[in-house]
């Protein structure tokens, strides 16, 4: 039913058509702790979370390895419609649902399901610069069902679904690992 919910509506945080990651929490470095010398964003954040692998591999790309088991997160500023200078800045998206996914276990982050996210907390804002954030709920993601060699991608419905030009993504537990919350593809539903 959910599918069919999404069937025809795009990726509101797609790269190609102008989402960006403008921040997230401190990268874990090797073995899981953060990393000290971690830029303020990955170069590769926007790339790695808001793109489908380049060749049309049915897999999610490269991991974004958040540090922690929890409290890591992620904003996302949604894709901007191409407007005039002129024109006034058209409305915010009404954001509704979230897809996660990951590869499969063999070729993930190398402490593999323990890394993935189990639950995100959600939040949306119409003007991520002026800090105020609405709470949309959580995304939970059950890492067992990864499994095979496709990969595994699950959509959300949000609990409170709102207006949004941003997403901020928080991990509140991960399936076990103690140092780093891996995310890899981040996909942002909803309507215009």
């Amino acid at each position: 039913a959910l599918a069919a919910l999404l069937a025809g509506r795009r990726d509101l945080a797609l790269h190609a058509a102008g989402g960006r990651v403008v921040g997230h929490s401190p990268l874990a470095g090797a073995g899981g702790e953060a990393s000290a010398a971690a830029p303020a964003l990955h170069p590769h954040a926007h790339q790695w979370l808001l793109s489908p692998p380049p060749g049309g591999v049915p897999l999610p790309g490269r991991c974004l390895p958040l540090a922690g088991a929890a409290g890591g997160w992620v904003e996302v500023r949604l894709r901007v419609p191409s407007v005039t200078t002129e024109a006034p800045p058209p409305p915010p998206y009404l954001v509704s649902a979230i897809t996660l996914e990951a590869p499969p276990p063999a070729l993930s982050f190398p402490e593999g399901r323990a890394a993935l996210p189990s639950r995100l907390g959600v939040s949306l804002s119409t003007d991520a610069t002026d800090g105020r954030w609405a709470d949309a709920g959580e995304v939970a993601y059950n890492a067992s069902d990864v499994a095979g060699l496709t990969g595994l991608a699950q959509t959300t419905r949000l609990a409170a679904p709102g207006p949004a030009r941003a997403v901020r993504l928080r991990v509140l537990a991960n399936q076990g690992h103690p140092g780093a919350t891996c995310l890899y593809r981040v996909r942002v539903h909803g309507e215009e």
